[in-house]
């Protein structure tokens, strides 16, 4: 993973991917576990660095890097304008939303509501998970070293 400049990476997972993953300049990107009703798994936020992600915006058209988002309602604010994906794992959930971070300008799907906010990331974070993960990444880490980091482990049935 290449971390460009100025950026936040947190929480995030890029185990066996073949691919360089290039995380752009001037943004803050983290995963999280969550679970909503019978949905479970993993949202990756992506935003710009210099963001008021708490600024409602008047015409119902929030702004996400430079691009408005269409369909979000008036008064929205960037924190609540659902915006990203739910995957199954912390990797695939990182890799679509960079890929829709990435593509905001050239793909008109990428600006139109995926189901999670940021303040639904809050809401419904897998606090079990998330500690489980931290934990297990840890415990890798110090007894066999970075490139020991494997996959999230499952949820605990």
């Amino acid at each position: 993973m290449v971390v460009g400049e100025r950026s936040i990476v947190s929480g995030c997972y890029i185990g066996s991917n073949e691919k360089i993953t290039v995380i752009p300049d001037d943004v803050v990107v983290y995963s999280t576990p969550v679970g909503r009703n019978d949905e479970q798994g993993w949202v990756t936020v992506v935003i710009g660095a210099s963001h008021d992600v708490k600024r409602a915006y008047e015409t119902g058209a929030v702004l996400w890097s430079g691009k408005t988002l269409r369909d979000c309602d008036e008064g929205t604010s960037m924190w609540e304008a659902p915006l990203f994906e739910l995957a199954p794992g912390a990797e695939q959930s990182l890799l679509q939303s960079l890929h829709k971070y990435e593509h905001r300008e050239t793909e008109p799907e990428a600006l139109t509501s995926s189901g999670w906010s940021m303040a639904d990331v809050v809401r419904y974070v897998d606090a079990d998970k998330l500690i489980e993960f931290r934990r297990l990444r840890k415990e890798l880490w110090w007894r066999y070293g970075p490139e020991s980091l494997g996959e999230p482990p499952a949820p605990a049935e």
